[in-house]
């Protein structure tokens, strides 16, 4: 089940995301660190970040925690998703968040390591510059897709 945090826990990460940003020098790094701490404190499970990889038109799956990495920073079997397939190229293409309360029943739902249940799924923009997605998905529907979720604006 979704762990809802208070909203002054929700700063408390979020500040803690801030401080630790400006000692990250390399982009891989700090998406390791949105994964593994930031998204995680947010009571996610599963989550991976996907980078947008504008000459070739793909999202290639870059940090993640859950069921896609074996703890080293490593992602198992990479998803390498192009704009026009699946729910999260849906959301790069879009640049609009989905939140599925039951993902298999999305048509255009690609699965990967765990059975579909719920997915949220969120556009990295800069203006309209696309620069990925993160996708977090639950085993329960409606487990991370909650519609607080796509409201908040930090």
């Amino acid at each position: 089940m979704q762990v809802q945090l208070s909203p002054p826990r929700q700063l408390e990460v979020l500040f803690s995301f801030a401080e630790q940003v400006i000692h990250q020098s390399q982009l891989e790094d700090l998406l390791w660190h949105v994964a593994e701490e930031v998204v995680a404190q947010l009571g996610f499970i599963d989550c991976v970040i996907y980078v947008y990889d504008a000459e070739r038109e793909i999202l290639v799956q870059t940090a993640a925690i859950g069921d896609k990495t074996d703890g080293r920073r490593q992602i198992i079997n990479t998803l390498e998703i192009p704009l026009d397939q699946g729910v999260t190229g849906e959301c790069a293409r879009t640049r609009k968040p989905i939140c599925l309360p039951d993902a298999a029943a999305h048509p255009a739902y690609v699965p990967d390591n765990i059975q579909p249940g719920s997915e949220v799924c969120v556009p990295i923009l800069a203006g309209d510059r696309l620069f990925g997605v993160i996708d977090c998905e639950h085993p329960e529907k409606a487990g991370a897709c909650q519609t607080a979720h796509l409201r908040r604006r930090f």
